[in-house]
């Protein structure tokens, strides 16, 4: 049995949503082939500890708890502010390692993001792997209005301790690889794996195909994510759809989540500001489409967790997006309409309508080729030819 530790950064049971979901989908593969597991972190006083949640369905939910809301969508944010919705966060437990990294503890320790770096000297003792979500912090530190420096440095900071002093370079992505190489460089020594569906997707049992007219939306409230086309594309459906399902927090001014509301058309409106794995599941398995007309995306998760489920996928032709769109996708263009939403809605609405409609598309096909595409014993094969076995007991 070899022992994997995963260095986070303190706040990670509190931010950086799909961090976690990627670091608990890894970490429940290798716990599955029959590995020890240990979540470790070095604090602002350069102490170690390993940590330990006291909420044993943290990991299963990633800190997701079920909040609905049914309502028309001019009533959404009041019964919002009434719920006074919140995530229920674990408890942290942190036993102390010491003040220096225990060498010899740890067969493989991967670091799962650059601003966990809080040191200099390479890590002893142990396979040293470097994590890279991606670099869009330090492409918007070239090209954004307003130059996110500080994130931008604490990621070069951490990645060029990667370079200096990591065995290999793994990536969440191609894509991720790509463009780390391009910023930073690396060469053979960069990795790529491949995307990774939350730990609760991976006992999911194929759906049998039990589904309505139901359009779901994932994190709709960000302005990346598509938060000024969703309303007209949404409402060029509104006839043929029996419902809408959207779920995430608010990322948008609140002024923004205003407009969305009260330009939606539909009258039967479910929005989970925070929801449970096991919620998010059963909602795929019983959507035929997600509308997800996302402007950037690092992995493109919820394109993977809605096929793995059955559920088609309309998104944009723009990469990760369309590389991870299969069978029954509809693809709308990399960049929204320039005359404007309206337009863009009138374009695709037969598209789209078809998608809803279709009750002789096979979701049960669908959710079986994702579950091949995207198998996520070829994350283990990546990480076992780097020098610890993980697909077999020692």
């Amino acid at each position: 049995m070899s022992n994997v530790a995963f260095l986070v950064d303190p706040d990670f049971a509190q931010t950086h949503v799909g961090v976690r979901n990627y670091i608990f989908a890894l970490k429940a593969l290798i716990e599955k082939h029959g590995h020890a597991t240990h979540l470790i972190m070095i604090d602002q006083d350069q102490q170690w500890y390993s940590i330990h949640y006291a909420n044993h369905g943290f990991e299963e939910n990633n800190g997701g708890t079920d909040i609905r809301i049914a309502a028309a969508p001019r009533d959404m944010l009041r019964q919002f502010y009434a719920r006074a919705a919140t995530s229920r966060r674990s408890d942290v437990h942190k036993v102390a390692l010491g003040s220096r990294f225990p060498a010899g503890l740890f067969d493989m320790c991967i670091i799962t993001a650059p601003w966990a770096v809080r040191f200099d000297e390479r890590l002893p003792g142990t396979l040293l792997l470097g994590l890279v979500h991606d670099v869009i912090p330090n492409i918007h530190a070239l090209v954004k209005p307003t130059h996110p420096f500080g994130f931008a440095d604490e990621h070069r900071r951490g990645y060029e301790y990667y370079l200096r002093h990591c065995d290999a370079i793994i990536t969440n992505s191609a894509d991720t690889a790509k463009s780390f190489e391009q910023f930073f460089g690396g060469g053979r020594r960069v990795q790529p794996l491949p995307p990774l569906v939350p730990k609760a997707f991976l006992s999911a049992p194929v759906p049998q195909d039990q589904r309505g007219n139901t359009v779901l939306l994932a994190g709709p409230l960000d302005p990346r994510k598509g938060l000024q086309q969703l309303p007209a594309l949404l409402n060029s459906l509104d006839a043929a759809c029996d419902s809408v399902t959207m779920f995430g927090a608010i990322r948008c001014r609140e002024t923004d989540a205003h407009d969305f509301f009260r330009a939606l058309r539909t009258e039967h409106l479910i929005w989970y500001p925070t929801i449970s794995a096991a919620e998010l599941v059963r909602l795929y398995a019983r959507s035929r489409l997600l509308l997800f007309p996302s402007l950037e995306e690092g992995l493109g998760i919820p394109i993977i967790e809605a096929q793995w489920m059955g559920a088609r996928v309309a998104v944009r032709a723009k990469s990760p997006m369309r590389d991870l769109a299969l069978e029954g996708h509809v693809l709308l263009d990399e960049r929204p309409d320039p005359a404007g939403a309206e337009k863009e809605a009138q374009h695709y609405a037969p598209l789209l309508l078809n998608a809803l409609q279709d009750k002789a598309f096979d979701h049960a096909k669908l959710a079986e080729t994702a579950r091949r595409r995207f198998n996520p014993e070829v994350a283990l094969s990546v990480l076992s030819r780097l020098g610890v076995d993980l697909l077999s007991l020692d």
